[in-house]
C-alpha cells in the first residue's frame, strides 16, 4: 500500500478547510483523497478530537471523526465547535460522509449516487425533520430553520453542476487514483454492481429474522430501467437531518412529499447554525428496512471524491477572502449579547459553600446546545432552603457561558407577565425586531411578551437562560400529572403556555412544588452542611463567636433562610447564640417571635412563618386533613415517617385519624399533598419508603397549636409509638424497634416539658419504657416507667392491669441495674396486686422474674424451686404457655450453669433452642440469647471449637438484629475474641481494649451497678494484671468486689471470681500474705458454694499452687496441679481442652522450676492434645508449640529427644531416620523457606524447631539423596551440606567439608574434583572468607531465635546460647540462665575423676 506522501508540518493557523465524518469508513475515504499528508499537531486541552492533517492541492485540511458509537446532531456539533476552537482559520466545512436515499419524485437516485445540500424557497439545503412541536389535533409543525452554506462553497457547487452537465465529472478519476494509491481498498470501496441495487415497494417491510435481502420477495421489488454506466449520479438538493435512523419507506415517502428532500441523515443539522459548511453524502441504502451494510464503503468513497473534486473548483485565494467560520459564528451570537441585569432577584450578600448543587447544575445546563427544545431545571425544596439564591449564584459564576440572562418573578401570573414584557427593553436592536410594534392597538404588555417570546425563539439565539422564580402557586396545574386537556375554571395560570413558546434555550425554575420537576430535571434542594450552616451565620454576624454557634447551627439543621435570620437577629439585638438557643428552645412563645422576625434591609423581605402559612393556605384549600397530619408529625422524629408507623394507632372509628392509620392509599394521599409543597421529601433507599420533615418546620408546625391542641397531639403521638412496639424478638420486629427508638426519643423530650399535672393517663407510656429495656437503655427505660407509673396510679388506680404490668416492667429495670432490693419490692406488690384481682396468668411472669433475681443473688435453691413449680402448673397445653415452658426451660439452664451442673444446662438449653427454633423461627432473638449461652457451657467443657461456632452465630445474629454497637453484640465478640486468642504478650493488648470497650458500653447501658458490668470489671481487672499494669487493675478489681459484696453477696460466683483475680494480682506484685489470704478465701467460698470438684474451684486452686511455687513451695504446687489434672480427667476426659491447659500450666511450672524433662513430656503432651482436638493452626495450639520450642532452645539440644519431635513431627518412620521420608523430599526448600514471618502459623515453628535440631544421622540421610550440581549439571549424592552451617549454627562440620559463603548461595558438586576447584575459586575471587566452622570460640554468632549471625550476647553460663537484640530476646531467657547456673553448680560439686 503506498500511502498520500508525507512532507511537512503546519501549524494551527495554516488550515483553511474543516472535514467531518461521522464514521470510520467516512474518514478512511476523505483521507485516501488526500494528495499529501502532514505531521500530527499538539491539540487544545479541551479538545478530544482526533485530527489527521493534510492537503489538496494548495488547500490545507484537517479531517475529524466523530466518537466511535456517538452519532447525532449534537455529538456533530460538539466536534465541530471543538474544531474551530483549536483551528480558528477554517473558513468553512464540508460534512462529508454516507445518508439513506428517498427515490422517487424527479430524481432516480441510485445506490452510490451522491447528494449535495443545495438551498431551495424553504430551506437552506438541510431541514431538521423531528424538530417542531406537536399542536392540537396532533399534528407536528417544524419550527425554526438552518443557515445556508457559505457563499464559496454554493459559487464551487455551480461550477461543478455545470461541468457535470457537460460529462466533465473528475469523480471516477479520484476514485481509480484512490484505488491504486490503497489497493487494500478495492474489495469494499468499488462499485457493487447493479444487481446488487433492488428498491423495494414502501409497504414491504423486511423480515425481522432476516439480516440481508437474499431471502426478500422479489416480486416486491420496484422495476427500474438500468444505466448505462457505473458513475454516480450527483444530485442536489434538500437532505433531511435528525437524530434517529430513518429505517421506515412509508414515513420516508411521506416526508418527500411534505420536504422535497433527497436524502436521510443524521449529523448536519447540528453543524448548520454553528459552522458554516455544505453537506455531501454518499447513498448508501434506501432509508427503509431493507438497510445493509454492503454499499456503505462504495457510498463514503464517492462522497468523498465530490468534497476532494469541489475542493479543487475553488480558487485558494478565494477561500481566504471568506470569513472565518469562528467571525461569523460570534457576529450571530453578538447580535443577541445583553449586559448581565438580575433585575428582580433578591440580593445576596453572602453566599456560602453548596457546590455540589452548583456542579449539578452546571453539568446540566452546561455546555449550551441548540437541542431543539429548551433544557429545563426544576430546584424545589421546602421555602427558606436556599433555592433562589442557588439560582441567582449560578447565574452570577456562569453568566459569560450565556448570551443573556434573565430573572421573571412568577409569585403571580401578573408578576410573571410584567417581568417578562420588561425584557423587551434589554433586546439588542441588531436582532431585526422591530420595537416598536409595541405602541400598536394590542395591549402594551401583551404585544411586549410576544415580542420577547419572538427574539427568544430565533434559530440562532438559543444561548439565553431565564430563571423563574417562585413558582408556588398551587393553581398551575389542574392536574399534577400534567394532562395537558384538564381544564379548571380555578386556574390562575399554567407556566407551561409560557414554556411551550420556548424551542430552546436554558431554563431554571425555582418552585416548592415537588410536580414541578415533571417539566425537565428535577432537583430536590436540601439543608446545607453544619460547617456551611456555621459559616453562613458567621458570614451575616462576624461578631458572632465559637461558642453555642455549633450548636445553634445543629438546632437549625442547615436550613438556610433561618440561618441567616438567626444572625441578623443577633446582630441587632446583641445577642449571643446561647441565649438565642434558649429563646428558640421555648415552646409556643420564645421561638414564635423568632420565626416572625423579618430582619432590617433584608433582601428576602418574609419570615419563616410567612414563607410556610402561605403554603399551607394552599394546602388547606385543598385538604384541611393533610395539615393535621403536618401538624401531628410534628411530634415525631423527622426523619422517618411511614405508613407501618401509624397502621396500629389506637384511635376509634370517627377520628380524623382513623382513615389514614386504617388505609395506606388515605395515608399516600395526605404524604402527596404535603410532599407536593415539598413540607415531606422521601428519603433514599428505604423500604417501604418513608419521609423526612425539616425540623425546624416541625418547631414552627408546633407553635402554630394551642396549648391543648399541643397536648392532644402529644398523646396521640405517645399512643402511635407504643401501639407499634412489636413483642416478638424476630430481625423484623428489631428492626421495627430500631425505628421507633427515634420517635420515642422525640415524643419523650417534649414529655418533660410539662409535668405530670398537665396530663391525664396517657396510654401506652409504658411500652416506651419496655421498647428502652429491650436496647438496654436503663435509665430511659426507669424514667419512662416511673412515668407511665405515676400517671396510670392516678388514673388507672394502684391494681390496674397495666399499673401492675409497668410495675413488672420496671422491676425488672432494676434487676439490670443491679438494684436487686427495689425490685424484689415492685415484683411483691404486683405480685400482691395479682393475687388480689385474680390475674392468675400474669402471676406466672412475676414469679420467672423472681426467679431471675434469685439467680442473681446466688440463692440458685430458691430460682430453681420457683422454675421447677411452673413447669408442673404450664404442662403441654397451650401454645401461648408452650412460649412460657420455653423460657422456664431458658432460665433453668442458666441456673443449672451456676450451679456446675453443665450436662443438664446443656440438655435443657438444647431443648429450649430447638423449641425457640420451631415456635419463634430461625432468626428470633432468643435463638441468639440461647447459642450464646451455649458458647459460655461449651466452653466450661472445653470444647472450644463448639464454644466458638456458638459464639459465632450469636454474633452473627446480635450484629444483623441489634446492630454491631448493641452491648450484646460486644459483649458476644468480647467472649469469642478471648476464647480463641490465649493470654500472650502477643494478645493481651487486644484483649484490655476488648475488655475495655464492653465494660464501657455496659456503663452506658446499664451503669456500673450491674451485674454484667461488674463480671466486664472483673474480667478488665484481671487482664489488666496478666499485662503487668498493677495498679489499675488493683482498683478495678477493688470496686468490683465491693459492688459484688454489697449488691449479690460474698457467695456470687462473680464476687468469688474478684476475689481470686485479686490474689492472683498480690501474687504477680509478690505480695504473697496478701495473695494467699485472698486465694484462700476465694477457695473456700468456692467449695462451699459450687463443691470441690466444680471447674471454678479448680481454676482457684491452679491459682494457689502458682502461688505456692512463688512461696517455695515447690512440692505443694506440684501435688495440687496434679490433684487438679487427676479431677479434670476424671470429669472432663484426657484430651478435654481445660485438662490440657492444666497439664500446659504444670509444664510451665516444671521449667520455672529447671525440671526440664518433666516439663518437656507435659509441654509435648498438651501440644499433642491440642492438635488433636483444635488442629495445628489454633491460637492455643501455637502457644503451647511456641512454648515447646523455648524449652528445646534452653536445653541446648542438637538432636530432639523422642517425645520432642513426636509432639512437633508425628512418629519416626523405621531406619531410624527423624525425618518422614515425604519431608525429606522437600526438606531443603522447606526449611530454608524465607518467605514466612514469624508467628505465622503452626509451620513457621515447625521450621524454626527442625533447623535446630538436625541431627548428623538426619544430615547423612538428606546428603546421600541425589540433587542437581549448579556447575556441571549432572545429578550427583550432594546439596544439604551447603545448609548445615544455617541449619544446625552450633554443630561443628566434618574435617573434610570446609563451607564458603558461596555454598549458602549455590550448591556443587562435592564428589566431582573440577566443581570442587571451581568453586572454591569463584568463592577466592570474589574475597568471600571461608566461613567458620562453628559458633563456639569464636567471634561470630547465630542468634538462637532468627538464626542470623550477628554479634550476640552470649548466656554467661554456657557460652553457646545467645540473642542477636531484645526483639529475640524470647521469655525462656531468664529460665535458660537459671538452668546453666544450677547446671554449673552441679557440675563444680561432682567429684572428680582422674
Amino acid at each position: 500500500m503506498m500511502d498520500a506522501p508525507q512532507t511537512r508540518k503546519l501549524g494551527l493557523d495554516d488550515y483553511t478547510i474543516g472535514w467531518i465524518c461521522a464514521l470510520p469508513c467516512e474518514m478512511a475515504a476523505s483521507r485516501a483523497m488526500l494528495d499529501e499528508l502532514h505531521d500530527n499537531l499538539d491539540q487544545r486541552r479541551n479538545d478530544s478530537n482526533n485530527y489527521i492533517f493534510g492537503s489538496v492541492r494548495a488547500h490545507n485540511i484537517v479531517i475529524a471523526c466523530l466518537p466511535s458509537g456517538v452519532y447525532g446532531t449534537t455529538s456533530a456539533a460538539t466536534v465541530a465547535i471543538q474544531m474551530l476552537a483549536s483551528f480558528p482559520s477554517i473558513r468553512f466545512g464540508i460534512m462529508v460522509g454516507i445518508g439513506g436515499g428517498v427515490p422517487g419524485g424527479d430524481a432516480d437516485i441510485r445506490l452510490g449516487d451522491v447528494v449535495v445540500s443545495k438551498p431551495t424557497g424553504t430551506s437552506g439545503g438541510v431541514v431538521q425533520y423531528d424538530f417542531g412541536k406537536t399542536i392540537q389535533g396532533g399534528d407536528f409543525v417544524r419550527i425554526g430553520s438552518l443557515n445556508k452554506p457559505p457563499l464559496s462553497l454554493l459559487t464551487g457547487v455551480s461550477n461543478l453542476e455545470a461541468g457535470h452537465i457537460l460529462g466533465l465529472s473528475k469523480i471516477p478519476l479520484h476514485l481509480s487514483e484512490m484505488i491504486a494509491r490503497y489497493p487494500s481498498l478495492k474489495a469494499k470501496f468499488t462499485y457493487n454492481g447493479q444487481s446488487h441495487d433492488r428498491l423495494f415497494r414502501s409497504d414491504y417491510e423486511h423480515p425481522h429474522s432476516e439480516t440481508t435481502c437474499e431471502n426478500c420477495d422479489a416480486s416486491r421489488a420496484i422495476e427500474r430501467p438500468l444505466r448505462e454506466g457505473t458513475d454516480p449520479v450527483i444530485h442536489y438538493g434538500t437532505i433531511a437531518s435528525g437524530n434517529q435512523v430513518m429505517k421506515h419507506g412509508a414515513t420516508r415517502d411521506r416526508l418527500q412529499r411534505e420536504l422535497g428532500i433527497l436524502c436521510f441523515e443524521m449529523e448536519a443539522a447540528g453543524l448548520m447554525d454553528s459552522f458554516p459548511c455544505l453537506v455531501v453524502r454518499g447513498i448508501c441504502d434506501y432509508a427503509d428496512s431493507h438497510k445493509n451494510k454492503l454499499w456503505q464503503e462504495y457510498a463514503a468513497a464517492t462522497a468523498a471524491a465530490y468534497a476532494k473534486e469541489l475542493v479543487l473548483a475553488i480558487p485558494p485565494n478565494q477561500v481566504l477572502c471568506s470569513p472565518k467560520a469562528v467571525e461569523a459564528t460570534m457576529t450571530i451570537e453578538a447580535n443577541f449579547t445583553t449586559p448581565f441585569i438580575l433585575t428582580g432577584c433578591p440580593r445576596i450578600s453572602k453566599f456560602v459553600g453548596r457546590d455540589d448543587y452548583i456542579q449539578a447544575i452546571k453539568s446540566f445546563l452546561l455546555p449550551v446546545t441548540d437541542e431543539g427544545e429548551p433544557k429545563i431545571l426544576v430546584l424545589h425544596g421546602v421555602g427558606g432552603i436556599g433555592k433562589t439564591q442557588l439560582a441567582a449564584q449560578f447565574a452570577k459564576s456562569y453568566k459569560d457561558q450565556f448570551s443573556a440572562v434573565f430573572w421573571v418573578n412568577g409569585k403571580t401570573e401578573s408578576a410573571l407577565r410584567t417581568s417578562l414584557a420588561a425584557i423587551v427593553d434589554r433586546i439588542p436592536s441588531a436582532t431585526g425586531l422591530n420595537k416598536d410594534e409595541l405602541s400598536g392597538d394590542e395591549d402594551s404588555t401583551e404585544m411586549a411578551i410576544r415580542t420577547v417570546i419572538r427574539w427568544l425563539g430565533l434559530s440562532a439565539n438559543f444561548r439565553w437562560l431565564i430563571i423563574f422564580d417562585s413558582i408556588d402557586s398551587q393553581s398551575q396545574f389542574a392536574d399534577k400529572s400534567m394532562d395537558s386537556d384538564s381544564q379548571s375554571p380555578s386556574l390562575a395560570y399554567d407556566i407551561r403556555k409560557y414554556l411551550d413558546l420556548m424551542n430552546h434555550g436554558s431554563i431554571i425554575i425555582t418552585s416548592r412544588l415537588s410536580y414541578m420537576s415533571q417539566l425537565g430535571k428535577g432537583m430536590t434542594i436540601s439543608r446545607v452542611t453544619l460547617d456551611e450552616g456555621l459559616q453562613l451565620l458567621k458570614s451575616i454576624n462576624s461578631h458572632i463567636d465559637d461558642e453555642g454557634a455549633l450548636d445553634l447551627a445543629r438546632r437549625l439543621d442547615g436550613l438556610p433562610l433561618g440561618l441567616s435570620h438567626a444572625s441578623c437577629y443577633m446582630a441587632q439585638k446583641g445577642v449571643s447564640p446561647r441565649q438565642y438557643l434558649q429563646k428558640y428552645n421555648e415552646e409556643l412563645a420564645g421561638r414564635k417571635k423568632l420565626l416572625e422576625h423579618v430582619p432590617r434591609l433584608s433582601s428576602y423581605n418574609v419570615s419563616l412563618m410567612t414563607t410556610w402559612e402561605m403554603s399551607v393556605a394552599a394546602v388547606q384549600d385543598e385538604n384541611p386533613l393533610a395539615i393535621k397530619f403536618l401538624m401531628l408529625s410534628s411530634f415525631l422524629h423527622n426523619t422517618d415517617l411511614h405508613f407501618e408507623l401509624f397502621r396500629h394507632s389506637p384511635v376509634p372509628n370517627g377520628d380524623w385519624l382513623y382513615e389514614i392509620a386504617r388505609s395506606e392509599d388515605f395515608f399516600l394521599d395526605q404524604i402527596e399533598i404535603l410532599s407536593n409543597f415539598s413540607f415531606l421529601q422521601p428519603n433514599d433507599g428505604t423500604d417501604p419508603v418513608s419521609y423526612s420533615i425539616h425540623p425546624v418546620v416541625q418547631d414552627w408546625g408546633r407553635d402554630r397549636l394551642q396549648k391543648m391542641e399541643w397536648i392532644d397531639n402529644l398523646r396521640r403521638c405517645i399512643a402511635i409509638v407504643g401501639a407499634a412496639v412489636p413483642s416478638q424478638g424476630s430481625t423484623e420486629a428489631w428492626e421495627t424497634r430500631r425505628r421507633l427508638i427515634s420517635h420515642a426519643d422525640r415524643c419523650a423530650e417534649l414529655l418533660d416539658k410539662y409535668p405530670d399535672s398537665e396530663f391525664e393517663p396517657i396510654a401506652l407510656l409504658d411500652q416506651f419504657g419496655r421498647l428502652y429495656f429491650d436496647y438496654h437503655r436503663l435509665d430511659d427505660a426507669e424514667r419512662m416507667y416511673k412515668q407511665a407509673l405515676r400517671a396510670y396510679r392516678l388514673g388507672l388506680g394502684p391494681n390496674d392491669s397495666m399499673t401492675l404490668g409497668t410495675m413488672n416492667g420496671l422491676a425488672m429495670v432494676h434487676q439490670s441495674q443491679g438494684r436487686l432490693a427495689e425490685a424484689k419490692k415492685l415484683l411483691q406488690a404486683a405480685l400482691d396486686g395479682y393475687q388480689e384481682t385474680g390475674a392468675f396468668d400474669n402471676i406466672f411472669g412475676v414469679c420467672i422474674n423472681f426467679a431471675c433475681i434469685y439467680t442473681d443473688e446466688g440463692d440458685l435453691h430458691s430460682a430453681e424451686l420457683i422454675c421447677r413449680k411452673a413447669m408442673e402448673y404450664l404442662g403441654v397445653s397451650t401454645n401461648v404457655q408452650q412460649k412460657r415452658l420455653t423460657s422456664v426451660l431458658f432460665n433453668l439452664s442458666g441456673i443449672f450453669r451456676q450451679k456446675g451442673l453443665l450436662i443438664e444446662a446443656e440438655n435443657l438449653l438444647e431443648l429450649a433452642l430447638q423449641r425457640y427454633r420451631n415456635v419463634l423461627g430461625p432468626h428470633d432473638i432468643k435463638v441468639y440469647d440461647c447459642m450464646n449461652n451455649l458458647g459460655n457451657i461449651y466452653e466450661k467443657h472445653g470444647r472450644l471449637l463448639d464454644a466458638e461456632d456458638a459464639f459465632q452465630t450469636a454474633l452473627s445474629g446480635y450484629s444483623e438484629i441489634l446492630g454491631p454497637d448493641h452491648v450484646m453484640t460486644l459483649m458476644v465478640s468480647n467472649s469469642l475474641y478471648c476464647l480463641s486468642a490465649p493470654m500472650t504478650k502477643e494478645t493481651i493488648d487486644e484483649r484490655v481494649l476488648s475488655c475495655r470497650r464492653t465494660l464501657k458500653k455496659q456503663e452506658d447501658a446499664r451503669g456500673l451497678r450491674s451485674l454484667a458490668a461488674l463480671g466486664c470489671m472483673v474480667n478488665l481487672g484481671m487482664s489488666l494484671s496478666a499485662n503487668g499494669e498493677f495498679e489499675e487493675a488493683s482498683t478495678i478489681l477493688q470496686q468490683a468486689y465491693q459492688n459484688l459484696n454489697e449488691n449479690f453477696g460474698p457467695n456470687h460466683y462473680h464476687t468469688i471470681s474478684a476475689l481470686s483475680g485479686l490474689g492472683c494480682l498480690y501474687g504477680k506484685q509478690k505480695k504473697l500474705v496478701e495473695a494467699r489470704s485472698f486465694l484462700q478465701r476465694a477457695l473456700t467460698r468456692s467449695e462451699e458454694v459450687h463443691g470441690r470438684e466444680d471447674q471454678r474451684t479448680l481454676h482457684i486452686l491452679c491459682n494457689l499452687a502458682d502461688l505456692c511455687n512463688d512461696e517455695g513451695r515447690s512440692e505443694e504446687a506440684e501435688a495440687i496441679f496434679l490433684k487438679v489434672i487427676g479431677l479434670y480427667e476424671k470429669t472432663f476426659g484426657v484430651d478435654n481442652v481445660s485438662t490440657l491447659g492444666v497439664v500446659q500450666r504444670l509444664g510451665r511450672f516444671y521449667l520455672n522450676n529447671c525440671r526440664m524433662a518433666e516439663a518437656e513430656c507435659n509441654l509435648a503432651k498438651a501440644l499433642h492434645g491440642f492438635q488433636k482436638v483444635l488442629g495445628t493452626n489454633h491460637p492455643h495450639t501455637l502457644n503451647v508449640a511456641e512454648e515447646l520450642l523455648h524449652l528445646h532452645h534452653i536445653q541446648q539440644l542438637q538432636a530432639p529427644t523422642k517425645v520432642t519431635y513426636e509432639a512437633f513431627c508425628g512418629k519416626p518412620e523405621s531406619g531410624g531416620c527423624l525425618f518422614p521420608f515425604a519431608f525429606v523430599e522437600e526438606a531443603p526448600s522447606f526449611l530454608c523457606d524465607k518467605s514466612q514471618t514469624q508467628n505465622s502459623g503452626y509451620d513457621e515453628i515447625l521450621r524454626k524447631f527442625l533447623r535446630s535440631t538436625i541431627s548428623r544421622h538426619d544430615r547423612e540421610i538428606l546428603l546421600s539423596r541425589p540433587w542437581t550440581c549448579e556447575i556441571c549439571g549432572e545429578r550427583a549424592r550432594e546439596l544439604f551440606h551447603s545448609a548445615i552451617p544455617f541449619l544446625v549454627p552450633g554443630e561443628q562440620s566434618s574435617a573434610d567439608f570446609k563451607p564458603t559463603i558461596y555454598d549458602l548461595v549455590i550448591p556443587i558438586c562435592r564428589f566431582a574434583g573440577e566443581c570442587d576447584r571451581k568453586a572454591e575459586e569463584m568463592a577466592h575471587a570474589s574475597s568471600k572468607e571461608i566461613l567458620p566452622t562453628g559458633i563456639c570460640n569464636t567471634e561470630s554468632r547465630t542468634c538462637n531465635t532468627c538464626f542470623l549471625k550477628k554479634n550476640i550476647k552470649l548466656c554467661t553460663g554456657c557460652r553457646t546460647i545467645g540473642y542477636c537484640s531484645k526483639e529475640c530476646q524470647t521469655r525462656d531467657w531468664p529460665s535458660h540462665k537459671k538452668y546453666c547456673k544450677q547446671k554449673k553448680q552441679k557440675q563444680s560439686s561432682a567429684p572428680s575423676t582422674s
